[in-house]
């Protein structure tokens, strides 16, 4: 009896510090326009995304970020380098990459710490 008690707290407690977890902390994924991951990372408040487009992109191009989540509105980066993009400031959820404008395809995505 006393040992099904202290399983009975033991999961209370652990369920507990698993909804702490959830409250403060979430995923960030970054998909590609053909809705490939490109990018996770468990984060606990927003972070710096870098989106590197491949060669052979042509003319001006206008990144933006989408919420797939459909809970926040677009986020637009700024053009770092010919090529390279960075987002500020992106919380948890699922964001497309969107590089309008110049035939441009996603290469690499990085997030940072």
């Amino acid at each position: 009896m006393r040992a099904h008690r202290y399983g009975a707290v033991l999961v209370a407690i652990l369920a507990e510090l698993a909804l702490a977890q959830v409250a403060f902390a979430g995923d960030l994924k970054i998909v590609d326009e053909l809705g490939l991951v490109r990018a996770v990372k468990h984060v606990s408040a927003p972070v710096t995304v870098r989106v590197i487009a491949g060669a052979g992109s042509t003319g001006p191009v206008k990144p933006k970020l989408v919420n797939v989540d459909g809970l926040s509105g677009d986020l637009l980066g700024e053009v770092q380098a010919p090529g390279t993009f960075v987002f500020s400031k992106v919380p948890e959820g699922t964001w497309r990459v969107s590089l309008e404008g110049g035939h441009a395809q996603v290469a690499e995505v990085k997030i940072a710490q």
